[in-house]
């Protein structure tokens, strides 16, 4: 008999603090209700429907007298659950695999499980697709409890108990960043006088360090992230937020334009947490921007074989398939540039057909492809790219498909295709 059948299945609690969530919690609790046995939401204020809906789903709820501290919230919802382990989610978030968190078996050293959590940032750089690694998942101990003001954390109490924190396969969804700007920018000063305030109190707290860089990061305000971030490069003796701290001085450097300064610190992050993408990802760019084009066209297939798998990093990036394409097409269309500018028309047809062969066609490897091809006599070739940029010209470039329609025409006069 299997020992793990006769073992009884431990119980789950759902424990969240919030305040004034009408907006996202039922979504939230519908997402988790099926997979947990208990849920405890600690109210710290609110003057909407937020507890009667946590009420619907047979919620216990506490009131909690908001003091400007994370933690201590957290911590009363523990003390108000009863389960075995405690998943802890907030109102904007959605559990998007229970069955994966009702198929964890925890062995008997396990304090905690990694959770993925993706969101869509709006950032005053862009839109950023994040994935990041928090122990959302832990085992209910007195020993246990979340530290922080801000950015609270319960791995430190997770270790200094002995226990170890295991990866799984558990995927939650946040929502909470892809809000306005503006609302974005309200967390970001809320959060930042927190984290001051942690520090003052504790000015060796390296993680707390390492959150104040990130978040005057995401404000642009570059000059007054670097120490904090350096300090936490320094002296934090956690490999990931070392590394996540590098990632962000990337960013520093390229706001100063300084793109030897960009790559040393990509490569010192890939060699803290070599199994990541966002590091790689700066990477390609840096080079691409370096003229270094066939580097970074080796770096989208290292960061091709790390998607899917757990991600090295606290906080890294999820890119799609159609940005690696149009990163792979901005170095093979530099490639093909510089062949051409040197009048290299065999290296033309070389980067065009290697970026074919990667199952990159864009309209300007296309016509560098023609162009090369006829100055190589391969007409059949050259009359296939033709059609593939005549094709996909826009609508409105009349007078271009013109030119490309008349050019075919001589080509096929010349040797019918």
């Amino acid at each position: 008999m299997n020992p793990s059948a006769s073992r009884r299945r431990p119980t789950i609690a759902l424990c969240m603090i919030v305040k004034n969530e009408e907006r996202y919690l039922r979504g939230c609790l519908e997402s988790a209700r099926p997979y947990v046995d208990e849920i405890v939401v600690v109210d710290t204020g609110s003057t909407d429907a937020t507890v009667s809906i946590a009420e619907e789903f047979g919620a216990v709820v506490r009131h909690f007298a908001w003091n400007g501290n994370f933690s201590d919230a957290r911590n009363e919802s523990l003390r108000s659950a009863s389960s075995d382990w405690v998943l802890y989610l907030d109102a904007d978030e959605r559990l998007l695999t229970g069955d994966a968190l009702r198929a964890i078996d925890p062995p008997k050293n396990a304090g905690a499980y990694n959770v993925s959590i993706r969101s869509r940032h709006i950032l005053p750089s862009g839109v950023v697709d994040q994935v990041n690694q928090y122990q959302r998942f832990f085992r209910r101990s007195p020993s246990v409890r979340f530290e922080g003001m801000v950015h609270e954390q319960v791995m430190p109490s997770v270790l200094r108990s002995g226990k170890n924190i295991l990866p799984s396969a558990v995927v939650i969804e946040h929502l909470g960043y892809g809000e306005s700007l503006e609302k974005i920018m309200q967390k970001c000063d809320r959060n930042a006088e927190l984290l001051r305030r942690q520090l003052a109190a504790n000015p060796d707290d390296h993680y707390a360090r390492y959150q104040l860089g990130n978040t005057l990061g995401v404000m642009q305000r570059y000059d007054e992230a670097e120490p904090h971030l350096l300090a936490a490069v320094e002296k934090d003796r956690n490999a990931s937020i070392r590394a996540s701290a590098c990632n962000i001085l990337v960013e520093v450097a390229m706001h100063r334009q300084d793109l030897a300064a960009a790559e040393s610190w990509c490569r010192r992050s890939i060699t803290l947490v070599p199994d990541q993408v966002m590091a790689y990802w700066f990477l390609s760019g840096i080079l691409a921007f370096r003229h270094r084009y066939a580097e970074g066209i080796d770096l989208l297939s290292t960061i091709r074989k790390q998607a899917g798998k757990e991600t090295g990093l606290a906080h890294d990036m999820a890119l799609s398939e159609p940005e690696l394409q149009q990163r792979a097409a901005l170095c093979f269309e530099g490639l093909a540039n510089d062949a051409m500018t040197s009048k290299d028309m065999a290296g033309v047809q070389a980067a065009v057909g290697a970026a074919e062969a990667y199952g990159v066609r864009t309209v300007k490897l296309q016509t560098a492809g023609a162009q090369s091809a006829m100055a190589l006599n391969d007409l059949r070739v050259a009359a296939g790219r033709i059609d593939y940029v005549i094709r996909h010209l826009p609508e409105d470039a009349v007078v271009q498909k013109e030119r490309f329609l008349a050019v075919k025409k001589r080509i096929e006069a010349l040797e019918p295709v």
